[in-house]
């Protein structure tokens, strides 16, 4: 029967447990240990574990157990050898259990006691299986394998990467975090780093997970985390537009009225959208639009006085775009449509080459409009984040609508 955490795969033992105390003295082992050491566990019990393993390890592997038993995990790669000089690379993790330390090991080194048709058809399926790319360098740094992910592909063919060096491939920063890499995995220390590579003209984030397979190869997995990065970026851009938007919320209701505190709500939206003008533009009975508030950021210079005060008339598309009460987003001026040219003409004219703007309501329907001239990414506000902007909206037009009412009385 197999000892006490040891676990069976096909007719070769990969995976067991050593159970040590603080000092690192093996208090009992599986069949694993004893078969690579060619030692009873009987003649295994009392010596220290450190003592199988070749020199340059030793000191790491004691470290790692006391940091163990201090109830810190630790993972390390050591080289064992037994009374006949055979060498077998190992994985353990050091972990505290009651009376002392587990140590979990794996045999990383191709068990010679496992059929070689079957270490083939797992080596396959790994491949096939996990979630990235799939490098295989040596010690110096040049390529062995690649294998891309059945979702993705190489950015160099196989037939020209090979046995290249990771310099020749790839920019300097990524070149040295590779093998910055491959000499802690030899070390059997943590080799992972994170880089960013333009693939096909798009900025791509990868992580490399590195651990030695051998004296002189590194095997590296390689994961694309952009989408999970976009989604990321964009759920931290949301939750702050959220936060901005509480705090305009705060400082209107605190004011009771928006004209004390327009440029302060300007410059949030400024600030939010990452732009260079922003404006409150109101449609008066007559149907013109009257510049009541501008921001600035700073080096932009603020609009003639000519532009405060213009007819929505010379703006057919611009009107209709208006009254349909949606969000008006404009990423590129010159893509607006033929039957915008005044538009166009009027945008270049201001400097505006994106703009976003969102309607101001009232229960009478659309009373103006916030105008955002070069937002930092007019896509941004296209989407679901225009729910925001049409709620920010709502609010300024209430409130205008009763400091009307203040007056009027």
């Amino acid at each position: 029967m197999p000892g006490d955490g040891e676990r069976q795969r096909g007719d070769a033992i990969a995976y067991d447990s050593v159970h040590l105390n603080g000092q690192g003295q093996i208090l009992r082992t599986g069949a694993l240990l004893t078969r690579l050491l060619d030692i009873p566990e009987s003649e295994l019990q009392g010596r220290v574990l450190s003592e199988f393993m070749i020199p340059d390890d030793r000191d790491r592997c004691r470290y790692a157990i006391n940091m163990a038993f201090l109830g810190m995990p630790g993972r390390i790669g050591c080289t064992i050898k037994n009374a006949e000089g055979r060498r077998h690379h190992l994985r353990y993790l050091f972990q505290q259990v009651a009376g002392g330390v587990e140590g979990e090991l794996l045999v990383v080194d191709g068990n010679s006691m496992a059929n070689p048709d079957r270490i083939s058809q797992r080596y396959n399926a790994l491949i096939h299986a996990l979630p990235g790319y799939i490098f295989v360098l040596d010690a110096k740094g040049r390529f062995c394998e690649m294998h891309p992910p059945e979702s993705g592909e190489l950015v160099f063919p196989p037939e020209f990467a090979l046995r290249k060096h990771i310099r020749d491939l790839f920019p300097p920063q990524i070149a040295e975090a590779t093998m910055a890499a491959i000499g802690a995995a030899r070390r059997g220390e943590n080799a992972e780093f994170s880089y960013t590579l333009m693939v096909n003209g798009e900025e791509r984030y990868f992580e490399a997970h590195g651990a030695a397979s051998g004296e002189d190869e590194v095997v590296f997995i390689v994961i694309d985390r952009t989408s999970q990065r976009q989604l990321e970026e964009h759920l931290r851009h949301h939750l702050r537009t959220e936060r901005i938007l509480t705090t305009i919320t705060d400082r209107i209701m605190g004011s009771g009225s928006f004209s004390p505190v327009a440029d302060d709500v300007l410059s949030l939206i400024g600030t939010m959208m990452e732009a260079e003008r922003v404006s409150l533009v109101l449609i008066t009975d007559d149907e013109r639009m009257r510049r009541l508030h501008d921001w600035e950021a700073p080096g932009i210079s603020p609009l003639p006085v000519a532009e405060n005060d213009l007819p929505l008339a010379a703006f057919p598309w611009w009107k209709g775009q208006l009254s349909s009460g949606r969000v008006v987003a404009i990423p590129d001026i010159h893509l607006l449509p033929e039957n915008a040219s005044g538009e166009r003409a009027h945008l270049e004219k201001v400097g505006a080459r994106s703009l976003i703007a969102f309607p101001i309501r009232s229960p009478a329907g659309i009373s103006g409009f916030i105008e955002v001239h070069n937002p930092a990414d007019p896509s941004l506000w296209m989407m679901e984040e225009s729910r925001l902007l049409r709620i920010a909206g709502e609010i300024i037009g209430y409130t205008l609508l009763w400091e009307e009412k203040i007056h009027t009385v």
